[in-house]
């Protein structure tokens, strides 16, 4: 299975049971759907780092690299190719919750 196939599986099965993998493009823009939220994007965090051990520090994510299955993805790819990346460029968690 791959990775793009273990976190779509995650998704359907945290956020939105019963609905088939079919359903959940890897594109599908998962903030503007309202499938994840700033709360949401921290279970995934926690399930990242259970399951591939990706180094991050939590108050520096940004939401859109948790758009889709595909940023999630990218995400991961990179911290797992440089463990000393933790943080993000771009704004955080808390202040996008601000907006």
């Amino acid at each position: 299975m791959s990775r793009h196939d273990e976190i779509r599986d995650f998704l359907l099965a945290e956020f939105l049971p019963g609905v088939p993998a079919n359903e959940l493009s890897f594109d599908e823009d998962l903030v503007a759907t309202g499938i994840l939220d700033s709360l949401a994007v921290y279970v995934v965090v926690a399930w990242l780092g259970d399951r591939w051990s990706v180094p991050l520090a939590e108050d520096a994510l940004d939401l859109a690299d948790f758009r889709s299955v595909n940023t999630i993805e990218r995400f991961v790819a990179a911290r797992l190719a440089d463990p000393d990346r933790t943080g993000s460029p771009h704004r955080t968690l808390d202040e996008i919750s601000a907006d």
